[in-house]
C-alpha cells in the first residue's frame, strides 16, 4: 500500500497538472479565509473605495476630452 501511495505522489510531482492545482486549491482556501475575515470585520470596504476614488470621474472625463483634441 505504501509502495502504491509513494507511486502517486511521485506521478503528481512529475505530472504538468500538480503545481497549477495546488495553486488552485491554495486560491480557492484564501478565498474562503479572505471572506471570513471580511465577514467578522464587517468592512464596507466598496463604500470606503468610493469615498477616496472622487478622482476616478475626472481623470475619464480628462481622458475623454484629450481624445476629442486629437
Amino acid at each position: 500500500m505504501r509502495a502504491k501511495f509513494s507511486k502517486l505522489l511521485d506521478s503528481l510531482h512529475s505530472s504538468f497538472w500538480f503545481i497549477p492545482t495546488l495553486m488552485a486549491v491554495l486560491v480557492i482556501g484564501l478565498l474562503l479565509i479572505t471572506i471570513g475575515i471580511d465577514q467578522q470585520l464587517e468592512a464596507d470596504i466598496i463604500g470606503n473605495l468610493g469615498r477616496h476614488m472622487r478622482w476616478v470621474p475626472m481623470v475619464h472625463e480628462l481622458f475623454s476630452l484629450r481624445s476629442q483634441v486629437q
